[in-house]
């Protein structure tokens, strides 16, 4: 399931520009209010509509499985963005 980042969400969670993965979930969304997501999915089902990665607050909830080995800038992503993040709420 490569995804990519695109329309809601490009800046922190997928600036690595494609994810390598898969998707697993016995789930469905049904009578979902419309809410932000984080990225495009090009190939599986994600959360619907050729979308997945929820976002609510600053909490990113996904159908996709990342193989860290497959896309090892994923980790190095994560770590900035939660660098960003710290510097940032320090200054509050």
């Amino acid at each position: 399931m490569p995804a990519s980042p695109g329309g809601d969400c490009g800046k922190t969670f997928a600036a690595i520009g494609l994810a390598a993965g898969y998707e697993f979930h016995y789930s469905r969304l049904e009578n979902a209010m419309p809410i932000e997501t984080a990225f495009k999915v090009r190939r599986g089902t994600g959360t619907g509509g050729e979308r997945d990665g929820l976002i609510y607050n600053k909490t990113v909830a996904s159908y996709l499985q990342v193989h860290v080995l497959g896309t090892p800038e994923w980790a190095a992503g994560l770590v900035s963005a939660a660098a960003n993040y710290r510097q940032h709420r320090m200054k509050i």
